[in-house]
């Protein structure tokens, strides 16, 4: 996107979130991202109270629980935004032996057409795709 002079990227799908409404928005791709950063920016910026709720709930310091539906709301947005720019540069197969993940089976792909699943005994099982799906 460039705005005077200045060019900056967004993930391949938050462009492809912005391409599917844009007929419904009347806007132009460009347009539509810079509509979701105003509503973002005016979100932070005059939420108040709220919003410092919200943040005290995604910092652990007041159980979600005690949020307003609006609130959690914001809450479910956020937490999905963090998860989004988080899960490209997050090692996953790092973490799985922390002490969030023990007990809980866990699924992940490869790369190579491959599905890994770790067991909670600590055994894993790699399941080969071939073929499509029909």
């Amino acid at each position: 996107m460039t705005t005077a002079g200045r060019m900056t990227r967004v993930s391949p799908d938050l462009y492809a979130d912005a391409e599917r409404v844009v007929d419904s928005t009347h806007r132009s791709i460009r347009q539509q991202l810079e509509h979701w950063t105003r509503v973002g920016r005016n979100m932070d910026t005059f939420a108040g109270r709220g919003l410092r709720r919200v943040h005290a709930a995604l910092e652990g310091r007041l159980p979600s629980e005690q949020l307003t539906a609006d609130e959690s709301a914001l809450f479910d947005a956020e937490v999905d935004a963090r998860i989004e720019e988080l899960l490209p540069v997050t090692d996953m197969s790092a973490t799985t032996a922390g002490p969030m993940m023990q007990g809980l089976a866990t699924q992940t792909a490869d790369g190579q057409e491959s599905l890994v699943y770790s067991l909670p005994d600590g055994r894993t099982v790699t399941v080969t795709v071939t073929g499509q799906a029909r």
